[in-house]
């Protein structure tokens, strides 16, 4: 009987070994084929991200470029309304001083005339309008795909708000010129031969106090505008934006007249 069981198991042994599988040129040369793998597949995952990092960094440079040639527009614009302060403000002026004085009855124009064409050979053509401010879009277009596209995500955080902050100011000064137009425009009667009546007199000059306090508003924040973009604009050259500046102050002289100052800040 022993035989017989010492033979089942023998049996039983052999049936519970299990064979493992043998790589075709050992383990140590499986282990090194993994390893290559791995090493491989680690390569190229690092090489994905420095293709991304690039790509970051280039989309980044592209963003900035934009962004500071938009906001080099903004400095000139924000310059423009301060060359043109004097005529605005010696209008206002002018107008509210006779206003005071005006008891009703017939107004003597007082238009504030701007020439709509620079061509010397032709027919100049004049606006009749009481008081005419230059407008601007004020424009964030590059601003705003860079915030939407992530372009802005490798820039440093203070980078990004010094960004803000002076599309900020040009938000408020557009606010601030829709806020002129209105009252602006109801000085219109102002500007032509014509019967005012004392009512009619007392709105007029409370439409001149709200065009007034708009202007200021928008003198103050182009001055800290210009003064900070000065500074902020690093690849806008800043020989390229004073020519604009004397160009655009030439161009006023020619549609306003001698009021036109050059900005100084």
């Amino acid at each position: 009987m022993r035989p017989a069981a010492s033979g089942g198991f023998a049996q039983w042994d052999q049936l519970m070994h299990v064979h493992l599988p043998k790589p075709l040129h050992g383990w140590r040369a499986f282990t090194g084929e993994v390893g290559i793998i791995v090493v491989g597949v680690l390569i190229a995952l690092g090489a994905q991200q420095v293709v991304e990092h690039i790509h970051s960094r280039e989309s980044a440079r592209q963003a900035v470029h934009a962004i500071q040639a938009e906001l080099a527009v903004q400095e000139v614009d924000a310059m423009e309304r301060l060359a043109v302060q004097p005529c605005l403000t010696g209008q206002l002026n002018a107008l509210a001083t006779k206003l005071y004085a005006f008891r009703g009855g017939m107004w003597k124009g007082m238009p504030m005339i701007v020439n709509q064409t620079s061509d010397r050979d032709a027919q100049q053509r004049t606006v009749i309008a009481a008081y005419r401010a230059p407008e601007r879009l004020w424009v964030s277009e590059a601003w705003q795909t860079a915030r939407s596209n992530g372009s802005l995500d490798t820039l440093p955080d203070a980078a990004v708000g010094e960004y803000a902050q002076e599309y900020n100011r040009g938000n408020r000064i557009l606010t601030l010129q829709m806020q002129e137009n209105e009252p602006a425009a109801r000085l219109a009667p102002l500007a032509v031969d014509g019967p005012i009546s004392v009512d009619e007199r007392a709105s007029m000059l409370g439409a001149i106090a709200a065009v007034d306090r708009a202007n200021a508003g928008m003198e103050y924040q182009a001055r800290y505008l210009v003064a900070e973009l000065r500074l902020l604009l690093s690849e806008v050259p800043k020989t390229k934006i004073d020519r604009e500046v004397a160009a655009m102050v030439a161009a006023q002289r020619e549609f306003r007249g001698k009021c036109i100052q050059a900005p100084k800040l």
